[in-house]
């Protein structure tokens, strides 16, 4: 299977589990994540603040979800989720970090692209 795929996450629904489950559902080895709309709440994420350094900050605000990067890989059959969000929890505060844990609110649409390594040509 090669090309984008969409991950629907209802309200409530751990977001990191989702992903697990969603990609082993559909045999996929790596992809990356491309693009997303919806809101988290009772989130964590990793933030890389200038004076301190990376940190872990909770959340307990709607998040809403301007933008995602990244990427998941299988090593040794763990599942490696690298998934960085962008967006604003109230107002024009903006807000980004490497998603640790979170649960949707409302319905998140995530856009994942597959990278079916087995068709790739390694030069």
């Amino acid at each position: 299977m090669v090309g984008n795929l969409i991950l629907k996450i209802n309200d409530n629904v751990d977001v990191i589990n989702s992903i697990k489950q969603f990609i082993i559902e559909n045999n996929l080895k790596s992809g990356l994540f491309v693009g997303a709309t919806g809101f988290l709440k009772n989130f964590e994420l990793l933030v890389n603040e200038q004076r301190s350094g990376l940190r872990r900050q909770k959340y307990d605000n709607i998040f809403d979800i301007d933008n995602v990067s990244g990427k998941f890989q299988i090593i040794n059959g763990k599942i490696n989720i690298d998934l960085k969000l962008s967006g604003s929890c109230t107002g024009f505060t903006s807000i980004s970090g490497q998603l640790v844990s979170g649960l949707a609110a409302s319905t998140i649409e995530l856009e994942i692209k597959n990278l079916d390594s087995s068709k790739m040509i390694i030069a």
